[in-house]
Order: C-alpha cells, then structure tokens, then sequence
C-alpha cells in the first residue's frame, strides 16, 4: 500500500456514501407513510361551522348590556382575576360573579335560539 491515508480516506468516503444511500431509502419510505396517513385536521365543513359558531358567539356577545360585557371580556379574554376585575368595575366580588354568571347564562341562551332558528 503507497498511501495509507489515502486509502483510508477513501474508505470514509465509501462509508459516507453508503450511509447516505441507506438514508434516502429511509427517507423515502417516510414520505411514502405521510402520504398514507389520513389528514386529521378540520375539513370544510368543519372549517364553515366553526366559523358560524365564532360569528354566532361574537353577535350574542355584542347583544349583552355593556357592564355583562366588559365583565366577561375582562375575565374571559383579558385574563383578570375575579378580584382585578371588581377593582377595576367598582363592584364587589358578588355582583361580578351575578353579571358573570348572568352573561353566560344569556350568551348560551342567545346561540341556542340562534341555532334552533337556523335548523327549523
């Protein structure tokens, strides 16, 4: 042998390639199972009802007094504590849980008479 690092260099090399080789076919057989496996995620009939139900949640929102409003907008999507959002309402912990509960209570209310509409 004239040159022994030459020849293990070459012998890298080889092993290099090989394992590249041996990878594409893993790589393939991987994209041949994503291309099998069944899309989970929302189809369009999903995609509309959710919208539809989004839209329908805004407009029962929206129909709320403002004080049940601005109540469950601050502890629903601001994320204050029932206590931040007395002090910021000026009311005690009481009326916030009434008007809280009272909100929810109409909001249910408001969708389950909009959705009964749409079904008759």
């Amino acid at each position: 042998m004239r040159n022994p690092a030459a020849y293990v260099y070459r012998v890298a090399c080889n092993l290099a390639m090989d394992g590249l080789r041996g990878d594409r076919g893993y790589l393939q057989a991987g994209e041949a199972m994503l291309d099998s496996t069944p899309d989970l995620g929302p189809g369009p009939e999903r995609i509309a009802q959710a919208r539809s139900e989004l839209a329908c949640a805004i407009r029962a929102i929206e129909a709320l007094p403002p004080r049940h409003q601005a109540l469950l907008m601050a502890l629903r999507v601001d994320g204050l504590t029932r206590a931040e959002a007395a002090l910021r309402h000026g009311l005690s912990l009481r009326k916030v849980d009434t008007a809280l509960r009272q909100a929810l209570d109409r909001c249910a209310a408001y969708m389950e008479g909009q959705y009964r509409e749409s079904a008759d």
